[in-house]
């Protein structure tokens, strides 16, 4: 273990995160690796994408002086994150990494997990799990349960305080204090309507797009129907979402409300209950 959470710590700014939010399903396996000593990177941060210019020099500068090191390090990452079509992000940050980095000896092993995957696979078998792998922030708990994380310390927590909002750092900060992550992103929804049947000023409506085309959302999702109740008051842990004992807070009149139209919508015969991809294929055979 103690192997394990020091390789985290030298290779955690490598990938710029250890945690995301993320809803894919997929298996772990190994899919290549990469050897140290490539002189092609360009000026990127070692502890943060958000960091300035003028961070990365002092870095760069600072590594010539830094301690030999020869280490393999197992690095985990989806699919797509690793696809040369999409142009392979995962090994142009680890080679962006080495480049940054000369006296360091670090041969990277590649392997196929999701961020949803990352709590079945990495406390399976916490020895044969990655060094570095990217999770989601709702499984926080059950990692530091395990000590399956390193705590972050030094310049890499400064670094994460200085470059990511409160917010996000309290996603990863666990009861005992520590953060045992680095952000990658936030949860986002996006929206994809079809301009010819929808208008700019339609899609401001949910009422209003239903009674003028087809409209998906996974409302048997948490991920999805929370934000209708997030949206009229609902609360997870406290308005900071850090008080456990407050606990999920969504009933109120505006809460029932909310039920009911809910129930409503799924009523509606313009509306489909569906995943993004389920309700992509189904828009294509409209």
């Amino acid at each position: 273990m103690k192997r394990k959470l020091l390789s985290v710590l030298l290779a955690g700014a490598m990938v710029f995160s250890l945690a995301a939010c993320g809803n894919d399903s997929g298996e772990s396996g190994s899919s290549g690796s990469s050897t140290a000593g490539s002189d092609s990177a360009e000026s990127s941060s070692v502890e943060s994408s958000a960091v300035s210019e003028e961070s990365s020099v002092e870095v760069s500068q600072g590594s010539a002086e830094e301690e030999a090191i020869t280490c393999t390090l197992k690095v985990w990452a989806p699919s797509e994150d690793q696809d040369q079509e999409y142009g392979a992000w995962l090994q142009t940050m680890c080679e962006q990494f080495n480049g940054l980095h000369p006296n360091w000896d670090i041969t990277f092993e590649y392997g196929v997990c999701t961020e949803s995957d990352a709590r079945k696979q990495v406390l399976n078998d916490l020895e044969a799990a990655a060094d570095v792998f990217l999770f989601s922030s709702t499984n926080l708990e059950y990692f530091c349960k395990e000590q399956a994380l390193a705590e972050l310390g030094g310049k890499y927590l400064d670094t994460v305080n200085e470059h990511y909002s409160p917010t996000l750092v309290s996603s990863l900060t666990y009861e005992d204090g520590g953060v045992y992550g680095v952000p990658l992103t936030t949860n986002t929804y996006f929206m994809y309507y079809d301009k010819s049947v929808f208008s700019e000023e339609d899609i401001k409506s949910m009422d209003k797009m239903l009674e003028k085309g087809k409209v998906s959302v996974q409302l048997d999702n948490g991920f999805y129907n929370a934000c209708f109740f997030l949206g009229v008051g609902g609360t997870f842990f406290g308005e900071d979402g850090m008080s456990r004992e407050s606990g999920v807070k969504f009933y109120s009149d505006e809460g029932v409300a909310m039920t009911e139209y809910l129930i409503d919508l799924a009523k509606n015969e313009n509306f489909v209950s569906a995943s993004p991809e389920d309700a992509i294929s189904i828009a294509l055979l409209l």
